[in-house]
This record gives C-alpha cells, structure tokens and sequence, in this order.
C-alpha cells in the first residue's frame, strides 16, 4: 500500500474502533479525525488514484463520514453519544470485515505488480505498430477476414524529455474496459489490477542517441500470454541497449489482441493435445516471426513514425521465447539466418524436428532437465512406473531437445523454477498461484539472457 492509502486505512481504524470502544466520542473529535480523513482521501485520489482493490476501506470511509454528518446535523452536536451494545458490535464486526477486506484484496487476491528496477545505463521507451500481412488469411477469427494482423509492441532504449508519462503496462483504462467484460471473472480483475502496475517504461520518448544503431531482439510469448507479460525480462535488456520487438499472436492469448480502433482478435485459443497438430499449428506463429522480421527491415529503411528509421543494427539480431514461444525461436532459427543468436525459455521443441543443430548460438533456459510426472498428490512417479504414453513423450523431448541443440546449443537449468516462473507470473497475485515470487531467481534468468546475447551479440 502506498503512503496515502496507508494513512486512510488508519483513519479508518481510528474512526471504527473509536466507535466500537467509545473513544473519539465527542463530536469535535470525530469531525477533526475525519476532516483529517477526508485530506487524505483528497490527496489519495490526486497523487496515487482511487484502486478497485481498496473498495472496502472507502466504503467503511464512506459510512462514517455519513454517520459524522448525521451527528453534525443534531441540535446538541457537540454532547457525547453512548450507542447501544449491539449497535456496535454489528458496526464493529462489518467494519472489522472490510477492512480484513481490504487488505486480502490488496496483498493476496490483486496485489500491485511490481516489476523490479532494470539495471542497465538507459531509460526505456515503448511505442506500438500494427502490420498486416496480406500473403496470408486469419484461420482464426470468427468470422473469417482476408488478412492476419499483428500487434507488434516495441520497447527501446530512450531519452526521457520533460514530462515524460509512464506508459500502460499492459492496455490503456478504457481498452482495458472493453477488453475486460469478454474474459472470465479472474481475468478481468487481473487485467484491471494490471492499471496500476509499477513498472519503468514510458511512452512517446525518444530513441537515445547514445549509439547510432541498436541491437535487435524478436521476443514470442507463451501460448495463452502476452509479450507485456514479460516486462521485467524486457526491461533489463532494453535498459543494457537493446530494441526487443514483442509479437502479440492474435487468437492465442487470454487476453484478446487488440486492433486500432479498439477492434478484438476474438476467437478460440485452443492447443491440440496431439503432438502432431501442434507441430502443424506452430507453423503459424514461425510465419509471424518471419513477417515481422521482414517489416523489421523495412522499419529500419523507413518508419512511418520516424523513430525506428536507421537506428536498428541489422547484423545483431536476436530472439528469445517462451514456453510455446521458445519452440518457436528454435524453428525460426533454423528457417532465418539473420537470427543469429536465440534462447528458448522452458519450452518443449515443437514443430518439424531439427535434427542437424542450428546454425547460430542458442541457449535452452529451463527449470529442469527433463520431464518429471507426478501423481495426484504432487510426489514425482518413479521413472520404471511411467505410463506408456508419458515414456514415449520422454523419448520425443529427449530426440527433439538434442538434434536442436547439436551445433551451439547450451543448456543452463535452473532447478528452482517452475514453468511461468520465466515470466512475470511469478510477480502476479498469489491468488492465482502461478508461480511462486523469488527476486534472486528472477535475477537469475535476467542475468543469463544478458549475458547470452551480449556474448553473441555484443
């Protein structure tokens, strides 16, 4: 909780439990607690801005400055009230209830998202581009459209100017909205709670000009998120000088993709059960990889916005990925050799199998080395005891993970980590239980991506 919301919430206390016990009982007093309240509440709402988690804490303020006003309006305001037993045990235990409330909202079910101080020498700077790329129809959308489209969002390194306002970690508040009553009840809350994350990223700010050229990296999410999901990744790299290009692939996140003029991506996300459908779909996001790195270099010839125009180092470009987005990095890297560098983050290697290696440096970041199978009560399986069906998905990870990484393949495995842990998740609210908080192993996977692509890019 910040400052001011702190201070509301002990007014609050104040004003209950001076009620409950008979404190603060005179009228002068009440009024100067909650005039003090009220300053709070004023300042609360200007500098840091009113939070849906905090509801409770304003509706208790919201009682009492109406139970204040009630004895303002008697014709003996300033004679103490003696209020019944009852009348104050069920103030008190409603009261005792939201603000109990109050804090399971703001620290357990939508905690601020917190994504930790980049280390690098450069402010970061965001901007977005919408490509469409007229060689290919959208399977996905409901109903068909011609076309598929991207949202491409792009953090840079930047020169922050007077004024310089934070952009949205994930959508603007009235996108954010729109978006929200088309997800679940969970979701929405979370893409709300999203509005008041603290990050480092601004927007309309210029590109530095500390360097007259930049290096590039492609970043794919997992299957179901976001590139935005994965700031406090992005971040760290863009502020140690890199422009990371974060593809949002439409019909295939939780949260809808969304066009200019507020247009959804609205459709199934849907993931095959069979390996070799998942090997046919994941064709779809390498052609988007492959797209964009075509609009990537004609960005570099000529931005429509004027910030990208010959400021991208072309000869060092990069791309990282996770889960879903980490098989996708191996196949554009066999496909594109202007990727010369590329870590897959805790991804399993769909896709046509690459039996041969990949031509450039790549890093397999994951949390273990191979598959383990628990039973229903977490305690993992021994191996001799498999089903047959999970024996045979060892043996096809085991085949595809070492013909990927063959030539200059490098395996880092952080054995604390879960799965989402190399993401933001594990910044998200306990509540959803996603991934558990741990600064040292986010500082980790940090570390190592820094130093895999300034070793092979810098």
């Amino acid at each position: 909780m910040k400052i001011f919301e702190i201070g509301l919430f002990i007014i609050s206390c104040l004003l209950v439990y001076g009620y409950v016990f008979g404190f603060w009982m005179q009228t002068k007093k009440r009024v100067v607690v909650g005039i003090l309240g009220l300053a709070l509440l004023l300042s609360h709402a200007v500098l840091e801005g009113f939070r849906f988690q905090l509801i409770p804490l304003y509706i208790v303020l919201a009682l009492f400055g109406v139970e204040i006003a009630i004895r303002l309006m008697k014709k003996n305001p300033d004679l103490p009230v003696k209020q019944s037993f009852w009348k104050r045990v069920v103030t008190g235990s409603i009261s005792t209830f939201l603000l109990a409330a109050t804090l399971m909202v703001s620290f357990y079910f939508y905690s601020v998202v917190k994504i930790p101080e980049p280390t690098g020498p450069y402010a970061v700077g965001v901007t977005n581009y919408h490509w469409i790329d007229n060689s290919r129809e959208e399977m996905y959308a409901d109903p068909p459209v011609d076309h598929r489209e991207l949202m491409i969002r792009v953090w840079y390194p930047a020169e922050l100017t007077d004024g310089a306002k934070k952009a949205p970690y994930a959508l603007d508040s009235e996108t954010t909205s729109i978006v929200a009553n088309k997800l679940s009840l969970d979701n929405r809350w979370l893409l709300k709670s999203f509005l008041q994350a603290e990050h480092h990223t601004y927007s309309d700010v210029p590109l530095a000009d500390k360097l007259d050229q930049y290096p590039v990296l492609i970043l794919s999410p997992g299957f179901g998120f976001s590139p935005y999901m994965y700031t406090s990744q992005i971040e760290a790299l863009v502020s140690h000088g890199y422009i990371v290009f974060g593809i949002d692939h439409p019909y295939h996140a939780e949260i809808p993709t969304v066009f200019p003029e507020r247009r959804m991506a609205e459709g199934e996300m849907v993931l095959s059960e069979e390996n070799e459908e998942i090997d046919k779909q994941i064709m779809v996001w390498v052609e988007d990889v492959l797209f964009s790195i075509d609009k990537i270099n004609e960005l570099n010839g000529h931005d429509p916005q004027g910030l990208m125009t010959g400021r991208l180092d072309l000869s060092r470009m990069g791309m990282f990925g996770h889960s879903f987005g980490g098989a996708v990095t191996a196949q554009v890297m066999d496909l594109e050799p202007q990727i010369i560098a590329g870590v897959n983050m805790d991804g399993f290697f769909y896709g046509p199998v690459i039996e041969k290696g990949l031509a450039h440096p790549f890093m397999l970041l994951t949390g273990a080395d191979e598959m383990i199978l628990n039973d229903e009560e977490g305690n993992p399986v021994p191996k001799e005891e498999y089903p047959q069906w999970a024996k045979d998905f060892v043996e096809d990870e085991k085949r595809r993970r070492e013909g990927a990484m063959k030539n200059n393949g490098v395996t880092v495995v952080l054995e604390e980590a879960d799965h989402l842990s190399f993401s933001d998740a594990m910044l998200y609210p306990s509540y959803f239980g996603l991934a558990e908080y741990d600064a040292a192993l986010l500082e980790k996977i940090n570390q190592n991506l820094l130093e895999f692509f300034y070793k092979h890019m810098k």
